[in-house]
């Protein structure tokens, strides 16, 4: 199976005690990818058909459940296809509404775990989807990863390997002005690495801190 390092590299369960959570099954974390995928397409049917009666709270809850491990598998790029389409959807449904500026850190922080995907198709239109919230939130299409790079830091301190790489290659600026907060992430992480499971990414954070450190 595809080693993925979407996942918390290496890391502790949150109480710190470095055992693992239990976590049961649910119907649909046990379903086949194909009904997984079929779910998440009727629900963005559904959605489209709500496009003016939906409540700002709806959306909101929709964009965190879009982030939840149960969700995100990236060993099937067919359901992270169609997790992409609905987040699409519900961006155009929040123009249409003005309500991006209200959910731009959601949005922002959902495609930059999907653009994780090795799917080039999913990475591809993720970037897409980002470049539309940061030309409505600043007026480019990069602008957004400097604007929310220290909210993305304190909200997501279980950023993947991948999504590390891109925000920093993205940052510029941003970086030197929360050396900080990115030095006390970078050792936060590396005091969890458990170094005989996910290797790879493992040894890939390691290579992001040295080129962070070196430059």
């Amino acid at each position: 199976q595809h080693e993925q390092d979407s996942e918390v590299v290496g890391s502790k369960a949150k109480g710190g005690t470095g055992e693992a959570s239990t976590r049961f099954p649910t119907w649909f974390s046990a379903s086949t990818p194909f009904i997984r995928g079929s779910v998440v397409i009727v629900v963005d049917l559904l959605l489209k058909g709500s496009r003016d009666t939906i409540t700002e709270s709806e959306v909101g809850a929709l964009l965190e459940t879009l982030r939840t491990e149960e969700l995100i598998d990236f060993d099937q790029p067919v359901l992270l296809s169609a997790l992409t389409d609905l987040v699409e959807d519900l961006l155009t449904i929040a123009e249409h509404r003005n309500m991006v500026g209200s959910f731009e850190l959601a949005f922002f922080c959902g495609l930059l775990t999907l653009q994780s995907s090795v799917d080039p198709e999913v990475q591809g239109k993720a970037q897409r989807l980002i470049h539309r919230v940061s030309q409505r939130t600043t007026g480019s299409d990069t602008g957004i990863y400097e604007k929310l790079f220290s909210a993305v830091l304190q909200s997501s301190a279980m950023l993947s390997v991948t999504t590390l790489e891109n925000l920093l290659g993205h940052s510029g600026q941003a970086q030197a002005v929360h050396v900080d907060a990115l030095v006390g992430l970078f050792c936060t992480r590396l005091a969890d690495l458990q170094y005989t499971v996910n290797t790879t990414p493992n040894l890939r954070l390691l290579l992001l801190l040295a080129s962070f450190l070196g430059r």
